[in-house]
């Protein structure tokens, strides 16, 4: 059953009406492969982050790319995508490990787009990088943040 017209209402309800049947005389009552999926109005998040070239030597620069995607059902504005390298290794993005950003601007619902920087790999080694999807009214932060991993 869709409950498509029930979008963007404050609440709902859901209300099952028992009946009695014939064949069962026990009072069992069986609710099988029951699912709701609610979609919230605002949710940005990193869908996909790659670090190019895969195997980089200590001369080579790298390209950060973040997609970011709308999740929710409406339009988010001034969208933004923060990248970190993480240097304690802790897969949390922290201010001192702040590397750059770059501003989306606006997403429509379900539509997405690459944030991109640059940067210059300082010693060799593995490194673990963190792109963060910035929206003030974002009601899912599960996921704003995704890591990829170089050396």
């Amino acid at each position: 059953m869709q409950l498509a017209g029930l979008a963007n209402a404050a609440s709902v309800r859901l209300q099952w009406l028992l009946l009695k049947d014939s064949t069962n005389s026990t009072g069992t009552l069986r609710i099988d492969d029951v699912s709701l999926t609610v979609l919230t109005s605002f949710d940005v998040g990193v869908n996909r982050l790659s670090v190019l070239p895969t195997a980089p030597t200590s001369k080579d620069a790298l390209t950060l790319n973040a997609v970011v995607k709308n999740f929710g059902t409406l339009s988010a504005s001034n969208v933004s995508v923060n990248f970190y390298r993480d240097a304690n290794n802790d897969r949390v993005p922290q201010p001192s490990e702040l590397i750059g950003s770059s501003v989306v601007g606006s997403l429509a619902s379900n539509d997405s787009t690459t944030a991109t920087i640059a940067i210059v790999l300082l010693t060799p080694g593995e490194h673990r990088f963190i792109a963060a999807a910035a929206l003030a009214l974002d009601e899912v932060p599960a996921n704003d943040t995704l890591s990829a991993v170089i050396s």
